[in-house]
């Protein structure tokens, strides 16, 4: 690390966020701090606390989570990566490294991506986000397997597969995670997904014999939905096909539009 990235390093482990803190809610909103981690390519190595003069302290990254105490000294971290995430009220800014931050942190161009941040929030809560039926859901986790992504899936995912990412910042996401989990309940009672963990599930064979059941029902309803259509449309035309002329001359002359309604009722 040269000076230029100490000096900048101290200056936010001064305002280095707790180990935990809220996200949500009024408490969020006082929240300003910063979280300084280490990766080594995409894998996190360190959430970092401290810089002394040999090196950096902070907690390792163990599986899943930062757990264990340890020291990164100067000279083993050029071949490392920065990541500074940036916590304002109930808003996140992530920057790359160092100089990221100097461009767009220090100058408080962030407040930008706060400024749309919030305008992407206002634009996604106006809308109204609707939850396929349940033989709709199985048929887009069939389709999804079909494609290629027959991996196991949680409830966030498929909401995200259906609507897009944005979903998390509706203010319906809790209802419709609530909705889709009565679904996926339902389905594992019918034999068309299997329960692979405690958030997981997968389609079964099952699933694709279900989907094409649904479809050949859908397919009847709307042949019946169209014959009946042009039956009403047949009846119709028969029945002014058989009207008199002179009622017809009538009606052009004037005005007598009930009385052709009526024979029309009458005939029909």
């Amino acid at each position: 690390m040269n000076s230029f990235q100490k000096w900048v390093l101290r200056r936010l482990l001064k305002e280095n966020c707790p180990v935990s803190f809220p996200r949500s809610g009024p408490g969020a909103k006082a929240i300003n701090c910063f979280a300084i981690y280490l990766y080594d390519g995409n894998i996190p190595l360190m959430c970092v606390d401290t810089i002394t003069e040999y090196g950096l302290e902070g907690k390792y990254w163990n599986v899943d989570r930062f757990q264990y105490e340890a020291t990164i000294p100067f000279n083993a971290i050029n071949l490392l990566t920065f990541q500074i995430l940036h916590f304002k009220g109930v808003y996140q800014t992530r920057y790359e490294n160092f100089q990221d931050y100097v461009l767009t942190g220090i100058s408080q161009i962030y407040r930008l991506n706060i400024l749309k941040d919030k305008l992407l929030n206002f634009i996604v809560n106006k809308r109204t986000y609707i939850l396929p039926t349940r033989s709709k859901i199985l048929e887009i986790l069939v389709e999804r397997a079909i494609t290629g992504n027959n991996s196991p899936f949680s409830n966030n995912e498929i909401l995200c597969y259906i609507f897009n990412e944005q979903i998390y910042r509706s203010n319906q996401y809790g209802k419709l995670s609530e909705l889709l989990s009565l679904y996926i309940s339902s389905l594992c009672e019918s034999e068309d997904l299997a329960r692979v963990d405690a958030i997981r599930h997968k389609i079964t064979g099952r699933a694709l014999a279900t989907v094409d059941k649904d479809k050949q029902k859908e397919k009847m309803h709307n042949d019946s939905m169209n014959l009946n259509n042009m039956m009403v449309i047949f009846t119709f035309i028969l029945a002014i096909t058989s009207i008199p002329y002179d009622l017809i001359w009538k009606v052009i002359e004037g005005q007598k539009w009930i009385d052709l309604l009526l024979f029309v009722m009458e005939r029909g």
